[in-house]
C-alpha cells in the first residue's frame, strides 16, 4: 500500500532510510540477545540484574548508532537534507529497541503470548495510521515517523509488562553486584553473533544504499520494491528449516545415516520449493507488479524476475547454517557471511553503474550463489559435510 502510494523516487529515499535503520539496528544489541536469553534460563534468580545490564548495553549501542546513522546519510547523500531528515526520523526508533530485553524474559519462561499481543497491537495501530497517511496523501517523512511510532508503542507496552509481570517476581539488584563485569562478559560472548548477524543484514541492505548513491532515487525505489517482494518469500526457508531442525539435532551424534538422509530430504524440499516459487515469479512478475504496485513500478518487474532467484541460494544457506550449528562449524558461518558481503559489495560497485537496479539484482544472485555453491568447499570439515548431505560420501 505504501509503495503504491509513493512514487519510486520517494520510495527509494524511504528505503535508503529503512536500510540504514536495519543495519544500525543489528548493532544496537551488540549480539547479546541469544546469550542473555540463555542466561535468563540458567540463572532465573539473577533475572533483574541480567535484564538491567542488557538494557544498559542496548541503550549505549543506540546512543552510538544514532549519530553514526546521520553521519552515514551525509556521507552517502552529501547536501541532501531531505534524506538526512528521513534517516533522522527512522533511526530515532533505535532508542526504543532496548525495551526488547523484556521480551527475552518472557521467552525464558516460555510465555511468548503477552509480547506477541503487544507487537500485534502496535502493528494494528500503525497500520491504521499508514492507511490514514495514504488517504491524506502524506509526504514520505510521515511514513518514516510511523516506523518510529510503532517501535515507541511496542516499547511503551513492554514497559507496562515489566511493571506488571517482570518487576514483581524478580529480585532487586543489590549494590556492588558487578554489573560492569557482567556487561563485559555478555558483550564478549555475543561479539561473534553480532558480527555474523551484522554481515547478513549488510548483505541484505547494502545494495539499496549503493544504488541511491550510484544510480539515484528512482533506481533505488524500483529495486527496493522488487527486493521487498522477494523478501516476503524468505519466510519459506526460515519456516521449513525450523521444522526440520529438531529432527536433525536429535539424529546428529546418534544416527549418522539418518542425519544425512534427513539433511538431504530437507535440502530437496527447500530447493524444489524455492525453484518453484522463483519460476512462477519469473513468469507472473510483469502482471503482478503493475497490478499490486501500480504502473509507476512496472520496470520493477524485470528486476524482480532476476532478484527472486536469490531465494534458491538463501534457502540453501539458511539450511546449511542450521546444519553447521548442529555440527559445530559455527566459525565457518561467520567466515562465509564475510565472504558474501565482500562479493556483494564488489559486484554492486561493478554492475550498478552499468545496469542500474537490474545490476543490483544480479549482484545479489552472484553473492548468494557464491555463498551457497562455492565458498563451502574452501574448508575440509564443511566440504565433507556437504558431500555427505549430497550423498556423494558416506557418513562418518
Amino acid at each position: 500500500m505504501v509503495m503504491r502510494h509513493l512514487a519510486p523516487e520517494d520510495f527509494g529515499l524511504l528505503s535508503f532510510a529503512f536500510s540504514l535503520h536495519a543495519i544500525l539496528g543489528a548493532l544496537v544489541g551488540l549480539g547479546i540477545d541469544d546469550v542473555l536469553a540463555r542466561e535468563l534460563v540458567r540463572q532465573p534468580a539473577q533475572a533483574r540484574r541480567l535484564l538491567l545490564t542488557g538494557l544498559g548495553i542496548k541503550l549505549t549501542g543506540a546512543l552510538v548508532a544514532f549519530p553514526v546513522g546521520l553521519l552515514l546519510s551525509w556521507l552517502l547523500r552529501p547536501g541532501d537534507w531531505n534524506a538526512l531528515a528521513l534517516v533522522a526520523w527512522v533511526t530515532a526508533g533505535l532508542f526504543f529497541l532496548p525495551a526488547d530485553v523484556v521480551e527475552l524474559w518472557y521467552q525464558s519462561r516460555e510465555r511468548m503470548r503477552p509480547p506477541a499481543l503487544v507487537r500485534q497491537g502496535a502493528l494494528g495501530v500503525t497500520g491504521l495510521v499508514r492507511v490514514a497517511l495514504v488517504l491524506g496523501d502524506a509526504p514520505p517523512w510521515c511514513f518514516a515517523a510511523a516506523v518510529t511510532l510503532e517501535l515507541a508503542l511496542v516499547a511503551l507496552a513492554l514497559g507496562v509488562l515489566w511493571l506488571r509481570d517482570v518487576r514483581p517476581v524478580t529480585a532487586p539488584v543489590a549494590a556492588g553486584t558487578g554489573r560492569r563485569g557482567l556487561a563485559a562478559s555478555l558483550i564478549a560472548e555475543g561479539f561473534p553473533l553480532l558480527v555474523s548477524g551484522f554481515l547478513v543484514v549488510v548483505t541484505m541492505h547494502c545494495d539499496r544504499l549503493l544504488l541511491i548513491r550510484l544510480a539515484g532515487e528512482k533506481a533505488a525505489g524500483l529495486y527496493a520494491a522488487a527486493a521487498r517482494m522477494t523478501e516476503l518469500s524468505y519466510i519459506l526457508p526460515v519456516a521449513l528449516g525450523a521444522a526440520f531442525l529438531p529432527r536433525l539435532a536429535a539424529l546428529h551424534g546418534s544416527d549418522a545415516e539418518g542425519y544425512a538422509r534427513t539433511a538431504r530430504k530437507a535440502g530437496a524440499v527447500l530447493v524444489l520449493t524455492a525453484v518453484g516459487v522463483a519460476a512462477a515469479v519469473s513468469i507472473a512478475a510483469p502482471v503482478v507488479i503493475p497490478t499490486i504496485l501500480g504502473e509507476a513500478y512496472r520496470a520493477a518487474a524485470d528486476v524482480w524476475r532476476i532478484h527472486v532467484w536469490t531465494l534458491v541460494f538463501v534457502s540453501i544457506v539458511s539450511l546449511r547454517s542450521r546444519l553447521w550449528v548442529v555440527e559445530g562449524h559455527t566459525g565457518w558461518i561467520l567466515a562465509l557471511s564475510a565472504g558474501t558481503v565482500v562479493v556483494n559489495v564488489s559486484a554492486n560497485f561493478w554492475l550498478i553503474p552499468r545496469f542500474g537496479p537490474m545490476g543490483a539484482a544480479w549482484a545479489g544472485v552472484v553473492a548468494w550463489g557464491a555463498s551457497a555453491l562455492v565458498f563451502p568447499w574452501c574448508a575440509p570439515g564443511p566440504a565433507k559435510s556437504m558431500l555427505v548431505w549430497c550423498g556423494l560420501a558416506k557418513s562418518a
